[in-house]
């Protein structure tokens, strides 16, 4: 199946949260509502794809008061979530307790807080003051709060999903856990974030995600995924167009189709999907060119 030339929506649009879809101070602003309620109720279907866990996109959902499939904890998990109601879970993948344990160890060797992210909590790991307010500010970014424990116990680590190095330099910190998974047969790959650093099993992210909710074929030939950090990159990369936000990493920016000329405080978002709604729009015209050349190759294949 390919994408008819006829067409004037992507089958899916995948959204990035924070940095992208979120404003600077993690806001939804109401233009951005308005856009992905307009981009569904013209047939279009709406995939958040971000490394919160269910309870911190929840109020988000509430928020844009539609029903949504969403990718959470970077791949790890997806869940149907409704504005007001249970999630309902298509999938999670924990660490398991072991691998969980050794991805606590080199996140406590960055240095910083840590912090257990587990199917339906959080657990902070701090031992000093500094410590304890790095989560608080971690907190404060994400809208939700944590309790904090000195030590992760095995009930936590058998429930993770994935472990944050809360960091003031995350690209140093990134590199340090990456010198001490070097040569190690852990399972774990190191994930660059805006102020910390995620370890996630290895082959976990946004694109292996979505391949398993929406299909690779409709990943590769029907979505648009708008990103802007180095979670983000596998899945612009393998979107049929990935665009990153003009606030983007260079990794991000470099992945992707095209950059916007917007930033997550101008409404990078909502001015792109508004892009998509006149027939006229130039990803219409390239999907067209894409599905018309793709007809042709499956006619000349027969």
């Amino acid at each position: 199946m390919v994408l008819a030339p006829k067409t004037a929506l992507p089958r899916v649009v995948a959204l990035d949260l924070d940095g992208t879809t979120l404003d600077a101070r993690h806001r939804l602003r109401d233009e951005t509502v308005a856009a992905i309620r307009d981009v569904r109720g013209a047939g279009c279907r709406v995939v958040l794809a971000t490394g919160r866990p269910t309870h911190d996109v929840q109020p988000i959902i509430d928020r844009i008061g539609l029903q949504l499939d969403c990718v959470l904890h970077n791949g790890a998990s997806a869940a149907t979530l409704a504005p007001h109601r249970p999630p309902v879970q298509l999938f999670l993948e924990r660490l398991g307790a072991e691998r969980a344990g050794a991805a606590l160890e080199v996140a406590r060797a960055c240095g910083g807080a840590a912090s257990v992210v587990c199917a339906n909590r959080t657990v902070g790991v701090a031992t000093t003051d500094e410590q304890r307010a790095q989560l608080a500010g971690f907190d404060a970014r994400s809208g939700s709060t944590q309790p904090v424990v000195a030590s992760a116990g095995a009930l936590v680590l058998s429930d993770a999903v994935k472990v944050l190095a809360l960091a003031d330099d995350p690209a140093a910190a990134a590199e340090k856990a990456r010198a001490v998974l070097d040569g190690l047969d852990s399972g774990l790959v190191v994930v660059e974030a805006e102020i910390h650093v995620e370890l996630v099993a290895a082959g976990t992210n946004k694109a292996t995600a979505l391949r398993r909710l929406v299909g690779a074929e409709t990943l590769a030939t029907a979505t648009v995924a708008f990103g802007d950090s180095h979670n983000d990159v596998d899945m612009l990369a393998a979107a049929f167009k990935g665009v990153a936000v003009r606030n983007a990493v260079g990794a991000a920016k470099a992945a992707a189709d095209v950059v916007s000329e917007w930033t997550n405080d101008q409404d990078a978002v909502a001015n792109e999907l508004r892009l998509l709604l006149p027939p006229e729009a130039p990803w219409v015209r390239e999907a067209s060119a894409f599905a018309a050349a793709a007809v042709v190759q499956a006619v000349d294949a027969t």
